[in-house]
């Protein structure tokens, strides 16, 4: 990445400068490939204009850093120092928890003290109530945004990641701007678009992987395991993928065959249909005659107009946008990160179920690098409760 000391992004009537254009529209090249660093007269806004209420210098750096040391180091005892600490600390909080436990059987908008920490009940989950100067939101936003598991995902689905387990007067803002001003996001993700006329959608499926979106992207770098593509496959009712990096040119139809059988099949069984964008590999007599064994109806989208399958061009979007975010300037290895991507789709809500695909498939989200950190302060209120 070139860093270039005065270039501006957009010219006098706001739109895009050339410079920023990609001219070949590959699919890991960033939206511009340069570090700004300023243009004058303007200057860069410092750190803690865009991140307001989040930036170290505003929560605090060294009570930020005794959370991220406890969870870097995977202490039980440190974690819950620090928030003991906090709740020592933070009025509000000390209010709220002095309010709960004065009147224990009201309801006081869903909170309850466990221990010592209050907690919020909110759609059958337990929220650990933290105040709105807390220094654990930005361990917590930073980790719903941009850990290997979260894939820099958008700012709804990075504020649901953030309720599933928190809770904090103007959680919405602080993600909200946290995202929007997000480097990486803004590098790597193109402005959305709405595609020219309209889709024809399928019918919506009475269980999960009875219809299957399979799709291909080609043309990515060679990466230093011979990848140049990868292979999707998208369940159509819980919108589950599984990215499968392959190398395209020497790929026959058996092999995608065994792709299918070991990263699919395997774990869902046979669909009833498969739908896919016409690709030579699907009109292979093997596949056919493999489809047709199986029991399964192949259906075919409009000629020439891969977007009819509106599912798998969707689902590719996502996967590019991801990868771009994990593999920044170092494209050799895309393909290290296709399950990374895989597990950040997986585990975030959808917008058309409301739910995210772990859940539809198996009923339940998996445990985050957080999770054990908030057992141990309910577990260590627990004992502490039976003790008395």
């Amino acid at each position: 990445m070139q860093i270039v000391e005065v270039v501006p992004t957009h010219d006098d009537k706001g739109e895009p400068n050339q410079f920023f254009e990609n001219p070949n529209g590959k699919a890991f090249d960033l939206r511009w490939p340069v570090l700004i660093v300023h243009a004058p007269p303007a200057k860069p806004q410092p750190a803690r204009v865009r991140h307001p209420r989040t930036h170290p210098a505003v929560i605090r750096t060294g009570e930020a850093a005794d959370f991220r040391d406890a969870i870097s180091q995977q202490s039980d005892s440190k974690f819950l120092r620090a928030l003991k600490a906090e709740y020592t600390r933070e009025g509000s909080l000390r209010s709220l928890r002095e309010r709960v436990k004065a009147a224990p059987h009201q309801c006081l908008h869903d909170f309850r003290l466990v221990g010592e920490v209050v907690w919020r009940t909110a759609a059958g989950r337990y929220q650990l109530v933290l105040g709105e100067d807390s220094p654990l939101r930005e361990v917590v936003i930073r980790h719903a945004h941009e850990s290997l598991s979260s894939g820099h995902t958008g700012r709804d689905k990075t504020l649901e990641s953030v309720l599933r387990r928190f809770y904090w007067r103007g959680a919405a803002e602080d993600v909200g701007t946290w995202v929007a001003s997000c480097a990486v996001c803004q590098s790597v993700r193109p402005r959305g678009t709405y595609p020219d006329g309209l889709l024809n959608p399928h019918s919506i499926p009475n269980r999960p992987w009875q219809d299957v979106a399979v799709d291909f992207v080609t043309g990515l770098p060679v990466s230093e395991r011979g990848n140049d593509a990868f292979v999707a496959f998208t369940c159509k009712l819980t919108k589950m993928v599984h990215v499968i990096p392959m190398n395209f040119g020497d790929s026959s139809a058996a092999v995608v065959a065994r792709i299918y059988f070991d990263s699919v099949w395997r774990l869902h069984g046979a669909p009833m249909k498969i739908v896919s964008d016409r690709d030579p590999r699907f009109q292979d007599a093997f596949w056919q005659e493999l489809m047709r064994l199986m029991g399964v109806k192949v259906a075919r989208t409009t000629p020439y107009n891969p977007r009819s399958d509106g599912q798998a061009e969707h689902s590719n979007r996502v996967i590019e946008d991801m990868l771009r975010s994990f593999v920044d300037a170092n494209v050799e290895d895309w393909d290290l990160f296709t399950t990374n991507v895989e597990f950040a789709i997986n585990d975030s809500r959808s917008e058309s179920t409301g739910f995210t695909p772990f859940e539809l498939v198996f009923g339940f989200s998996p445990l985050s690098q957080l999770d054990p950190f908030l057992e141990a302060a309910q577990s260590t209120a627990g004992r502490r409760e039976q003790g008395e």
